[in-house]
């Protein structure tokens, strides 16, 4: 059975496919990605290829771009150009490739692409955008009175001190069990 990938444009039989240890590698690399990550990603590495061309990506290239990403994928952090330290999640690239893909149909990308720095550019951008969200919402919620699920009353100051007529009260019910009312 004679096959052609959509992404490198290599043509052949199924067996030269397998048969070379670098496509082999890749397409393990490719299958190990979380979610939807796989399918997005063989589309991905069509974008490494000049429009209508019709040479192929050559298996060690291949082989490079998927370990690359798959680095930058199962790392914890997110880092882009000295910026801060974020939290990874795979779902951020997922949503960077279709971004790219997206922007690639409609004629506003330049192919073909030469690295992952685009990509990661994306993906940090993401989330950046979400961690500003959450920083938002953790804040909103510590205005609005609401700390880890729990209410804080507004007359208690954030340092945990009882209002004067609870401080007065408590007084009163520790010299009673002392003896010295």
């Amino acid at each position: 059975m004679k096959l052609t990938c959509p992404a490198c444009g290599y043509y052949g039989a199924l067996e030269g496919f397998l048969a070379i240890e670098d496509y082999k590698k890749a397409l393990s690399i490719i299958c190990s990605l979380p979610g939807d990550l796989p399918t997005l990603f063989i589309r991905y590495l069509g974008l490494f290829r000049k429009p209508g061309s019709d040479r192929a990506l050559t298996g060690s290239r291949i082989l490079k771009i998927c370990t690359q990403i798959e680095k930058l994928i199962n790392n914890k952090e997110l880092q882009w150009k000295n910026k801060r330290i974020l939290e990874n999640n795979p779902r951020y690239w997922a949503e960077a490739i279709n971004i790219l893909l997206t922007k690639d149909e409609e004629g506003r990308l330049k192919r073909p692409l030469t690295n992952n720095n685009l990509l990661c550019a994306i993906a940090y951008d993401i989330a950046e955008r979400e961690f500003e969200e959450k920083a938002r919402q953790k804040e909103e919620s510590l205005r609005s009175g609401y700390r880890d699920n729990q209410v804080v009353f507004p007359e208690a100051s954030l340092t945990g001190v009882l209002p004067p007529e609870e401080q007065l009260k408590r007084i009163q019910e520790i010299r009673k069990k002392l003896g010295m009312v």
